[in-house]
């Protein structure tokens, strides 16, 4: 049986971490490809990737007015023409697993 796993980590996020601790419990020694893939938000899709993560604020929170101020700075700051880049890295893991 070949068991793939794919995740998409942006440089100095939490899914680096993620990914690690989840590849080590069923891969013993993966074939490991990275991929370079750059995505890119508009302000809207932006928030609304910004607000998806399990640990962002939900808009009944206190805190949902605040996230979403800081996110619409981070866009204001760091977009070109509309557009705010993030590289992003695939890592497909493979291995062949006798059943």
């Amino acid at each position: 049986m070949l068991v793939i796993a794919v995740y998409n980590n942006t440089p100095g996020g939490s899914s680096i971490t993620h990914s690690k601790l989840s590849t080590d419990v069923f891969f013993k020694n993966p074939v490991v490809r990275e991929f370079p893939n750059p995505v890119f938000y508009t302000r809207e899709s932006w928030l609304q990737y910004m607000t998806s993560h399990s640990h962002d604020p939900l808009p009944s929170d206190p805190g949902y007015e605040m996230h979403i101020n800081e996110m619409n700075a981070v866009f204001d700051h760091e977009n070109v023409d509309g557009l705010i880049r993030r590289d992003v890295v695939t890592k497909v893991y493979s291995e062949r697993i006798e059943s």
